[in-house]
């Protein structure tokens, strides 16, 4: 058998860590990012039947704006407390108690107003 090719990194083209499609740098510059280290919670099957329930209990949007109901479908699972925040309380990363349906355009709207508090 022979030997595999070296991989390059995804982002500056270095050789890349081994099992990895980064170089060392990019590595530990990619585990720093905020979605990286829950990512592998929401590939998974857990998630997907967890998103399913939630969607199938609340069929419509549970946002409320200007006091009233969003009348659009719920699209969306949206974590009300950040995931990161929620499991470093202790809590689950799919707990239904932290979990929200939400349809697309309010949790676009959600999200964006999340990045801007920081």
């Amino acid at each position: 058998m022979g030997m595999l090719p070296k991989r390059m990194c995804s982002k500056c083209h270095q050789t890349s860590v081994p099992g990895s499609r980064f170089c060392a740098l990019h590595t530990t510059a990619d585990s720093r990012h905020p979605r990286s280290a829950t990512k592998r919670l929401y590939d998974c099957k857990k998630w997907k039947l967890t998103r399913q329930r939630v969607l199938a209990l609340n069929p419509v949007c549970t946002n409320m704006i200007n006091s009233l109901p969003c009348p659009r479908l719920s699209t969306d699972v949206h974590h009300v407390v950040d995931a990161e925040e929620y499991m470093a309380r202790g809590g689950d990363f799919y707990d239904r108690d932290n979990l929200q349906a939400l349809c697309h355009t309010c949790h676009t709207a959600i999200r964006r107003g999340q990045r801007g508090k920081g």
